[in-house]
């Protein structure tokens, strides 16, 4: 095993793209919704991601000049999160990874996608809060976490 090194900054653009995804793919969403309630939770949902992004970022820009140097991930565990991250970085708001949506997605098909791309992004944050030494930023983490498992329960309650 290899030790590797990454900064803080790192992990959180991994963050701020996962948010960026599924911001844009929930307003797509609500954009082309058939009806006026689910466009609406869809709206919420945006927003929401939207807010998760703008925290990342400002956790990102508010880091010190020496978080640059990162910390030794001597088991790999870092890395291996990593790569979850950035696979479901290029997923939210697709049909799964690699898999682009075709434009003729069921309304249940999109849901299950949204649905199984927040459970696994609950999973993944959940494991990023482990390495987070900095009392307030865990906290910022741990909202999110909540936030993001209510979108999992809104999404259910959209499939009914």
């Amino acid at each position: 095993m290899a030790e590797r090194h990454f900064s803080p900054a790192e992990i959180l653009e991994t963050a701020i793209g996962i948010e960026h995804r599924a911001s844009t793919f929930y307003a797509e969403a609500a954009g082309n919704a058939s009806d006026q309630q689910t466009a609406e939770r869809l709206n919420a949902l945006a927003a929401m991601e939207q807010d998760h992004e703008r925290t990342f970022t400002r956790m990102r820009d508010a880091l010190p000049p020496e978080s640059d140097e990162g910390f030794l991930d001597r088991g790999d565990e870092m890395l291996a999160l990593i790569q979850v991250g950035r696979t479901y970085y290029g997923w939210e708001g697709k049909a799964g990874p690699g898999k682009s949506l075709t434009g003729r997605e069921s309304r249940p098909d999109l849901l299950r996608y949204a649905l199984d791309a927040e459970e696994h992004t609950v999973e993944f944050y959940s494991r990023l809060k482990t390495f987070c030494d900095v009392p307030e930023d865990r906290e910022h983490i741990e909202r999110i976490v909540r936030e993001e498992q209510q979108h999992v329960a809104a999404i259910r309650g959209l499939i009914g």
